[in-house]
């Protein structure tokens, strides 16, 4: 069977996702077995935390920045991606208490400005929604 060349490029381009995947994982292995060897890298764990949230790894995402804000206090810019991606998950109807803890969290870290706009922010869209008195 003779296959043209736009069915080959429609096949490989089908394949890349399931490459990038493999790929990914092994990565994420590789840097799971760095952190093992030393604990105390900050670098792996942003590593880590970038590629899971690549992939969309959510339950392994919070775990790790959890274990990462067990050890360190976080710079800036990890909470603001943080927090927006858990915004980002609040179906309308969900309770946001898991959220502003998260913000409470941040803001324990170092009251950072930016975090603080986001928070007020946060909350002044929670009271116009009618979720907060």
């Amino acid at each position: 069977m003779e296959m043209d060349e736009d069915s080959y490029d429609d096949q490989s381009a089908d394949d890349e996702p399931l490459e990038d995947q493999v790929e990914a994982e092994q990565k994420i292995y590789g840097i799971i077995q760095a952190i093992q060897q030393d604990p105390w890298d900050f670098a792996n764990y942003q590593l880590l935390i970038d590629l899971y949230r690549q992939c969309g790894m959510l339950a392994e995402l919070r775990e790790a920045r959890e274990r990462v804000h067990s050890m360190y206090c976080l710079p800036v810019d990890m909470w603001v991606e943080w927090l927006e991606d858990e915004e980002k998950l609040l179906s309308p109807e969900e309770d946001c208490g898991v959220v502003v803890e998260l913000y409470e969290k941040a803001l324990k870290d170092y009251k950072y400005y930016k975090v603080c706009k986001k928070y007020t922010k946060f909350v002044l869209n929670l009271y116009f929604q009618g979720k907060v008195d």
